[in-house]
């Protein structure tokens, strides 16, 4: 729904909105199960951007694309970004002003970035990365970068995981195999997320190029600074699809344990501080999940949100002061490939749905009140009148036109608080003709 946000004289707000879930939408995204390779979604001011990877028939003329989605799951624009092209492991992230997407393409690492909204991308210089087998890409974007780690079947059977960063310039720096232990450190299949000062890396020492079947010690390692810390294990064996993650205040490492037999297996979360060596014992967050795909948001208030798969549905729990949620909550009604983002309280949540289209889902938390509210005077050659000025909102359902926006009310003297102009979301200066300025204070 359309967010308004009340500014008033004197820096009072109000917002008086519910807080929950929407109503689940099917967008116009197609998502056919065994076709649709990876999906991946990042969100900021300007809505939901999305990547999804389609396999085509014959081999050679699949398509990679581009979408950009509003908070109502309308698809305000698609773009082709590969066709045709053997695209692997697309991945998405950014800030407010700025997407990149990373994909593997033949033998390099090709990145593209948009300072508009996805309506046009520019080429970042390949990153050659070899002929050997891939089997795993990941980014985050965060300390003045984006940080961007592969693994490479560079070690006979094993693999090696790799890192770099791409600067303000776009120029790839600070390579480190992460891997580089000793001659015995292997890691494939790996993650990456930041705090303050440092970078966190998971990899897991499986060989195996399926994430559903490979079994293996997971480890992690910290860049902090400039230099690269000691590798620690996280969980010593037959675990898969680890997911390294900066929460709030902890580094959570997610993980699926071999149970009860595959496709099930029990998942599990352990955690840290960030600047930590020892990971807590094993906390369960499902036994005898569907394995598949386990995505993590943080949001302002200091909680970190996850989503994962439970049995034909999306399950969804968060973490806040210390402790876990106790009761999953069913917020999709399947299961592949689920993705969380967020921004400010807001959360957005995507999946692929059995009726061969992605589905939609966004938590409607109340807005963040405007920041850096200030009211000045405005001088015309004849008179003067007061002006208010704030920062406008990064959540994009605030900014989205005629769904929208700020209230401004008044008072004068001891009057009370009347509303006088309402403005779109993406305006953050008011002018008040109606009042002259004379010399006396303005509250």
């Amino acid at each position: 729904m359309g967010k308004i946000i009340s500014i008033i004289l004197l820096i009072t707000f109000t917002n008086l909105f519910p807080q929950g879930w929407n109503a689940i939408v099917e967008t116009t995204i197609p998502f056919y199960p065994g076709t649709a390779s990876k999906v991946d979604m990042f969100t900021n001011k300007d809505g939901i951007h999305i990547v999804v990877r389609y396999y085509q028939y014959p081999p050679g003329t699949d398509i990679f694309k581009y979408y950009l989605i509003n908070t109502s799951g309308t698809v305000i624009r698609n773009t082709d970004i590969e066709v045709p092209g053997n695209v692997e492991f697309p991945n998405i992230s950014g800030d407010d002003n700025i997407v990149y997407i990373v994909y593997k393409l033949g033998s390099n690492l090709k990145a593209k970035k948009s300072t508009d909204a996805g309506q046009t991308w520019s080429d970042i210089p390949l990153l050659p990365i070899g002929n050997n087998n891939c089997n795993g890409v990941d980014i985050v974007y965060g300390d003045n970068g984006l940080h961007v780690v592969y693994a490479m079947q560079d070690n006979g059977s094993d693999y090696e995981t790799y890192y770099y960063k791409l600067n303000s310039s776009d120029q790839w720096v600070d390579y480190k195999n992460v891997t580089d232990f000793d001659a015995n450190e292997v890691g494939g299949f790996p993650t990456v997320t930041v705090s303050a000062n440092r970078v966190h890396v998971g990899y897991n020492t499986g060989n195996q190029s399926d994430p559903e079947v490979n079994q293996g010690i997971a480890k992690s390692r910290d860049k902090y600074n400039n230099d690269w810390q000691d590798p620690q294990v996280v969980f010593g064996s037959n675990s898969m699809i680890e997911k390294i993650f900066a929460g709030s205040t902890k580094l959570f490492d997610f993980y699926y344990e071999l149970g009860t037999g595959f496709p099930h297996a029990d998942l599990y979360v352990k955690e840290r501080s960030f600047s930590g060596t020892n990971w807590s014992t094993p906390y369960l967050i499902q036994a005898t999940a569907d394995v598949n795909r386990i995505d993590a948001a943080n949001t302002s208030d200091g909680k970190t949100h996850i989503v994962y798969p439970g049995a034909g549905s999306i399950l969804y729990k968060y973490y806040e002061s210390g402790t876990w949620s106790s009761t999953a909550q069913t917020i999709g009604d399947w299961y592949e490939h689920p993705n969380i983002s967020a921004v400010s309280n807001d959360l957005y949540v995507i999946y692929g749905s059995s009726n061969n289209f992605i589905k939609y889902r966004h938590y409607d938390a109340a807005p963040l009140t405007p920041q850096n509210f200030a009211v000045s005077v405005y001088h015309t050659q004849y008179d003067s009148y007061p002006k208010l000025t704030w920062d406008l909102n990064n959540e994009p359902d605030v900014r989205e036109n005629n769904q929208s926006g700020y209230i401004i009310e008044r008072r004068i003297r001891e009057s009370e608080f009347n509303q006088i102009a309402t403005v779109s979301g993406t305006t953050s200066v008011y002018i008040d003709y109606t009042v002259h300025y004379a010399g006396s204070g303005i509250g």
